[in-house]
């Protein structure tokens, strides 16, 4: 079952999410914020290359190369209970 906007928002207001603000939440989801750390992967190697995009923005993004894979952060931390899946979609 998908929750509706108001099982969402009475869900963060019990501490579902931190920090929550209210003005992320859809009729049947939440909109999260990436963070500032992501996990590239690089070529020639097995391992995940730490790399910060703080000092991008909307006028100078962080541009996402076709094919190229990262694992990205959060602003928000979810505290699901045991009766709660998460889903992450684009």
């Amino acid at each position: 079952m998908i929750l509706c906007d108001t099982e969402i928002r009475a869900l963060c207001e019990e501490g579902l999410v931190d920090p929550y603000d209210p003005t992320l939440v859809n009729p049947a989801s939440l909109d999260v914020r990436l963070g500032e750390n992501i996990l590239v992967e690089a070529e020639f190697t097995t391992q995940m290359q730490p790399r910060s995009i703080a000092r991008f923005d909307e006028w100078r993004p962080f541009l996402l190369q076709p094919h190229e894979f990262i694992l990205a952060e959060t602003v928000e931390t979810f505290f699901l209970p045991s009766f709660v899946a998460g889903q992450f979609a684009l």
